[in-house]
């Protein structure tokens, strides 16, 4: 897991939490984790 990036690593994160992902669902987690990360982060700032 060390020679990923980051977003590798949450695209696995996000296949291995789903029972049968699909395509859309992957995006729209993706989009969710993103997102809320983002926000996160300039809260802090």
């Amino acid at each position: 897991m060390d020679d990923l990036t980051g977003f590798q690593r949450d695209l696995l994160y996000v296949i291995a939490g789903a029972d049968q992902p699909s395509g859309q669902d992957v995006k729209d987690e993706i989009d969710h984790l993103f997102v809320h990360s983002t926000a996160d982060a300039n809260v802090q700032s």
